[in-house]
């Protein structure tokens, strides 16, 4: 069993299993809002709420009420390693994992697109 306490926003992988409880959804939740307060993007379109934490180089793409996916989240984080950039992506589902699955798809392509448009401008 897995416990919230001491879990961290900053954290990009806080949970070991990508299928999580709505109670670790909800911590979790509560902490990157709190920890990030003033760099939420609301996409009321894409049910979607986008937080920030540039210290760490984390995005956070947090499903709401309507999203297929909710209770849901993928995280991106920019990492630097060896003279190179590159990013990284996780994600934590309640429910069904089908919506979740796309959803996260759907980062990962744009994560791919992403890291192309940092390759072309290094050059």
């Amino acid at each position: 069993m897995l416990f919230s306490v001491g879990i961290s926003a900053t954290q990009f992988k806080p949970y070991s299993l990508a299928e999580i409880t709505t109670k670790e959804w909800g911590t979790y939740f509560e902490k990157v809002s709190q920890a990030f307060p003033k760099t939420g993007q609301d996409h009321p379109e894409q049910h979607l709420i986008v937080d920030f934490n540039n210290k760490d180089r984390l995005s956070y793409a947090i499903t709401k009420k309507g999203h297929p996916a909710h209770p849901a989240w993928v995280t991106c984080q920019v990492v630097a390693a060896e003279g190179t950039i590159d990013m990284v992506q996780i994600g934590y589902f309640v429910g069904k994992e089908e919506p979740f699955a796309i959803l996260f798809r759907q980062y990962q392509q744009l994560t791919e697109q992403t890291k192309a448009n940092m390759r072309a401008s290094s050059k």
